[in-house]
C-alpha cells in the first residue's frame, strides 16, 4: 500500500511546513519560489470548537506515544525532513506504544503478545518475552499516507530503527518491544487555528482529566489536514512542534480577538473542582498539626519544617490518600505514612517506602498505585503500591543486583513479578519524574487547591 498520486497532495506538497523547535531556521523556508506562494496564502482564523473533532482525537493519541529522537514527548516530527536524525516515525508506529490507533487503518491490526507467550523470532526481548507484531504495509502505509514520509526517507527510517535495536523487519512484519500502554489521563484542547484552505496550523494545550482535573502539562502545535485517500477522508499530519509556526503568529496579529477565545479554554480548565468532607480534614491535619493526632503522628514530629506531604489516589475511586514523611529523620527510618479519608474520619492505613526512596506514578488507570525504588549497598528494590480493599499491598516488581565488572560495576535486574504489564509499566516510567512532597508553609504559598488537584 503507498500513497495516491492525488493533484491534491501534490499541491500540498509545495506548501510551507513547520521549522523544527530550537532550530536555526525560520518558518516559512520552502524551495523553489515559495516566499511568492506564502504571500498568496490567505491565513483565515479559525473558531477552535470548529477544527474537525478527528483532529483532536488524532492529537489524543499521538501526545502521549510520540517521542523524537531526543527523548521529548511529543516533540519534533517534520515530514519534509522526517529522516534528517531529529526523529523517527517508525519507532513510534511499531514500537511499544504506537502513536495512532491502528484500528483506523487499512490493513491488519497490530498482535500483542505478552510475558507468557514466548519469545520473539529473533530473541531479541528474552526478558519480558513482551514483543508485538505490527504489518509491515499497514505500518508503512500510515507512513506515508498520514504521516507523508517519502520513500527516500522511509527506506532510511526503516534501516536506522533496525540498526539501532528498535524493531526488526521480518516476513513482512514489523517486530517491536512492548510495555503497558494503559490510560495517560491526559487530553488535547486545541486553543488556536488557522487554516490556509488546506492544512490547519494548531495551537493545543494538554491538561490532566480524572486525575488533577484541568491541571495545564503543556503546550503543542501541529499543522495537520483532512484529506481523501482511496475514497476514505483521514485526518493528517505535516509537522509537530514545541515551537509556534509562523502562521499562528500572522495570525494572532491580525485577529486579536481569538486570543479571547484561548483564555476562555484556559479560564474553564483551571476552574476549581468540587471537594468533599476528605478536603477540609487533610487541611486541619496539615495547617494545624493534625498530623500529631493520628497513629504514628509522634514519629513525623512536631516540626512543621521537616513533614512533607503528598496527596495521590492510590485506588482510583476519586479520593486521593494523604502520605506524609518526616524529611530528616534518620535515613533508615525514612518512609511514608500513608492515611486516608474513610468517610467520616481520617484513618491511618499503614507504611510505604524506605531509605526515603523516590516515589512515582505510571500515568495508567490500570495501576492507580506508586512506585518506589531504593537500597543500599549493592541490592536494590522496586516496589509497587496499591490499595486493595482499603488495606495496603506491597507488590516487590524488580531487584537490582550490583555485579563487579573489569571496568566497574553493572547492575544485573531480576523480574520479582509474574504481571508482565506491571514490569512493563514500572520499566517504563523508572528514571521519570518523581512526586514532590510539600511542607505545610510551601502547600500555603502555592494555595490548597494547586496541592489537592
Amino acid at each position: 500500500m503507498r500513497k495516491k498520486g492525488s493533484s491534491i497532495l501534490l499541491l500540498l506538497a509545495l506548501l510551507l511546513a513547520l521549522t523544527a523547535c530550537g532550530g536555526e531556521e525560520t518558518g516559512g523556508e520552502t524551495a523553489g519560489g515559495a516566499e511568492e506562494e506564502q504571500t498568496a496564502r490567505t491565513l483565515t482564523p479559525v473558531d477552535p470548537a470548529e477544527v474537525p473533532e478527528d483532529m483532536t482525537t488524532f492529537l489524543n493519541y499521538f501526545f502521549p506515544f510520540y517521542f523524537d529522537e531526543a527523548g521529548t514527548r511529543a516533540g519534533e516530527y517534520h515530514s519534509d525532513r522526517a529522516a534528517d536524525g531529529t526523529s523517527n516515525i517508525l519507532v513510534t508506529l511499531a514500537g511499544e506504544a504506537p502513536c495512532v490507533d491502528y484500528n483506523l487503518y487499512p490493513g491488519t491490526p497490530p498482535e500483542y503478545h505478552w510475558g507468557d507467550a514466548g519469545t520473539d523470532p529473533r530473541g531479541w526481548w528474552t526478558q519480558t518475552k513482551s514483543y508485538a507484531i505490527y504489518d509491515r504495509d499497514q505500518t508503512e502505509w500510515i507512513a506515508q499516507n498520514i504521516f507523508h514520509v517519502s520513500d527516500e526517507d522511509l527506506a532510511a527510517l526503516r534501516q536506522q530503527g533496525e540498526e539501532d535495536g528498535r524493531f526488526y523487519v521480518q516476513d513482512g512484519m514489523y517486530y517491536a518491544a512492548v510495555a503497558g500502554i494503559g490510560d495517560p489521563f491526559q487530553q488535547a484542547y486545541i486553543t488556536q487555528a488557522v487554516t490556509d484552505g488546506q492544512r490547519y496550523y494548531l495551537a493545543y494545550d494538554i491538561r490532566w482529566v480524572n486525575v488533577n482535573d484541568g491541571d495545564y502539562v503543556d503546550t503543542r502545535y501541529a499543522v495537520m489536514a483532512q484529506e481523501t485517500i482511496d475514497g476514505e477522508t483521514y485526518c493528517t499530519m505535516y509537522s509537530h512542534s514545541c515551537q509556534a509556526p509562523e502562521e499562528l503568529a500572522q495570525a494572532a496579529a491580525a485577529s486579536p480577538d481569538q486570543s479571547q477565545d484561548t483564555a476562555a479554554v484556559t479560564t474553564e480548565a483551571n476552574a476549581p473542582v468540587e471537594r468533599s468532607d476528605w478536603n477540609t480534614a487533610y487541611q486541619d491535619l496539615i495547617f494545624h498539626k493534625g498530623w500529631l493526632e493520628m497513629e504514628k503522628g509522634e514519629d513525623l514530629g512536631e516540626d512543621p519544617s521537616a513533614v512533607v506531604f503528598l496527596l495521590h489516589d492510590m485506588d482510583g475511586d476519586g479520593v486521593p490518600e494523604l502520605l506524609a514523611r518526616n524529611e530528616v529523620a534518620a535515613f533508615g527510618e525514612m518512609s511514608n505514612y500513608v492515611y486516608t479519608w474513610d468517610g467520616d474520619k481520617v484513618v491511618f492505613l499503614g507504611e510505604i517506602g524506605f531509605l526515603g526512596g523516590a516515589l512515582w506514578e505510571s500515568g495508567t488507570k490500570d495501576y492507580p498505585g506508586l512506585f518506589h525504588y531504593a537500597g543500599r549497598g549493592d541490592s536494590y528494590l522496586g516496589h509497587y503500591y496499591d490499595l486493595q480493599d482499603g488495606q495496603i499491598r506491597q507488590t516487590l516488581v524488580s531487584t537490582d543486583v550490583m555485579v563487579p565488572t573489569g571496568d566497574g560495576v553493572s547492575y544485573e535486574s531480576t523480574i520479582e513479578t509474574e504481571d508482565a504489564d506491571l514490569y512493563m509499566t514500572y520499566s517504563r516510567t523508572k528514571g521519570g519524574s518523581t512526586l514532590p512532597m510539600y511542607t505545610a508553609d510551601e502547600i500555603s504559598a502555592m494555595s490548597w487547591e494547586s496541592f489537592a488537584r
